[in-house]
């Protein structure tokens, strides 16, 4: 995806395409979820409850896979992440699997500040 050339990196057009249609899936299911946030919000502070129910049909129904398809290749890049890290570290048995997966996951943790 990224090449280098003597001025530095560059990312090809259909990579950069791929991503910015990517990027506005994205923004776009965001945009959905959003509203439906302040359509709930709206109805719970009006106290309409009939309302407050069917906006909080729709937002849990709302289908998001362009958000489904990326959270599914973090969780791809993850394994790939947790396999590299498994052979780097010479697991063999299941136990030592557990071991490094688990130093692995908190690790992973520390460094997105979520622990």
């Amino acid at each position: 995806m990224v090449q280098e050339d003597i001025d530095g990196y560059y990312v090809k057009y259909s990579d950069y395409a791929a991503i910015k249609a990517e990027r506005d899936a994205l923004a776009s299911e965001n945009k959905v979820l959003d509203s439906a946030i302040g359509a709930i919000a709206y109805a719970y502070e009006a106290g309409l409850k009939d309302l407050l129910a069917q906006e909080i049909d729709t937002a849990v129904n709302t289908t998001t896979p362009a958000t489904d398809a990326y959270a599914g290749q973090l969780r791809a890049e993850g394994v790939d992440d947790a396999i590299t890290h498994l052979c780097a570290n010479g697991a063999i048995t299941f136990g030592d699997c557990v071991v490094q997966l688990s130093e692995f996951a908190a690790n992973l943790r520390k460094e997105n500040g979520n622990e």
